[in-house]
């Protein structure tokens, strides 16, 4: 008996000794995977509509000047005024010689980099030449420490920007957007678009991220007629366009930018056109006006505007160059052109 005793204690033991080894493998494999061990993550990139385009219109009569401007009364149908005698209405509806809205949503390529939000310090960076349809990205990122989160950047169309060095430096990195005719680099809009959020174990799946375009839109239309008086245009121009703007939004104008001048088509009857230009914040003018009319970019610095330069003849009199100004911007005192804006003058 005592023998038997001592094969049974001898049994128990090697069966604890088995059971113990047995709980630390579950253990080590329920084990969290260290940070910097990369696993996928999918986005699912979405192209931002342009802003509900900014309208201003203003006919001039022997009467007097008529005015509409969809900010100013977004309570009230967008229509212009009854137009002077001669005015066609072919000029002032016809498609401008912009993209389609199908190429403007277009990427074509797509840098992604990945920083640490709190530091800044950047993780991975990845390129891609092509890109789906579908808009569709699946990427391999390094896991987040427990409790920290990543900077996802995505930006479209610009070539592949390499290993930018942390998040400050992309912030502030410039992109060319636009060309000295006021149309876009490669027929491309550039974008730009940031996730946040901590890249955990299992990875993620279908993460939304919005796409927005660096760049404006501006639409100009004008049409020539009426009763007594005659103007022949001469020149049309965009002035004071950046081409130039920054990964992150901005407040103010870029520093130690240049800005151009775009033409445009100098017509008899008239004409639309359109113009692509990178931001540009020019800020609110000082003193404050009443009217669209009697904005000049007084308070402002290379606020950007259309000038139609012609030759007039009103009651018989003759008016050589003479140079109607318009300035877009958010209302009557503000000439900021924002990144994906549409701005339509009539």
């Amino acid at each position: 008996m005592k023998q038997l005793s001592k094969i049974g204690v001898c049994i128990c033991l090697l069966l604890a000794l088995a059971g113990g080894c047995a709980q630390t493998d579950v253990e080590e494999k329920s084990l969290p995977l260290p940070a910097g061990t990369k696993v996928d993550v999918g986005f699912r990139l979405n192209v931002l509509s342009s802003h509900t385009p900014q309208t201003r219109s203003i006919t001039f009569t022997p009467e007097g000047t008529f005015e509409s401007d969809t900010l100013a009364m977004p309570d009230t149908p967008t229509t212009l005024p009854t137009p002077a005698t001669g005015v066609g209405d072919s000029v002032r509806t016809k498609a401008a010689a912009g993209l389609s809205e199908e190429q403007e949503n277009t990427i074509a390529t797509l840098w992604v980099g990945q920083y640490e939000a709190t530091s800044g310090k950047r993780l991975s960076n990845e390129y891609f030449g092509t890109v789906s349809d579908t808009k569709d990205i699946l990427l391999q990122l390094p896991l987040n420490a427990s409790g920290v989160k990543s900077h996802v950047y995505f930006i479209a169309n610009a070539g592949d920007l390499g290993a930018v060095a942390d998040e400050k430096t992309l912030k502030a990195k410039t992109l060319t957007c636009t060309t000295g005719a006021g149309e876009l680099v490669d027929n491309r809009c550039k974008m730009a678009g940031m996730w946040e959020g901590e890249v955990v174990s299992g990875g993620v799946k279908d993460i939304p991220v919005e796409m927005i375009r660096l760049m404006a839109k501006i639409t100009f239309t004008y049409a020539i007629g009426g009763d007594g008086f005659t103007f022949t245009p001469t020149a049309v121009a965009l002035t004071n366009a950046p081409e130039v703007s920054r990964v992150e939004v901005t407040e103010r104008q870029l520093p130690g930018i240049s800005y151009n001048k775009y033409s445009g088509e100098a017509n008899a009857s008239g004409a639309t056109m359109c113009w692509y230009l990178a931001e540009n914040m020019a800020g609110t003018g000082k003193p404050s006006v009443d009217s669209n009319k009697k904005k000049i970019g007084a308070g402002v610095r290379n606020a950007t505007c259309i000038e139609l330069t012609g030759d007039a003849k009103q009651l018989g009199v003759e008016y050589k160059n003479v140079t109607f100004r318009f300035y877009p911007g958010a209302d009557m005192n503000n000439y900021d052109i924002v990144r994906n804006g549409h701005y339509e003058m009539n």
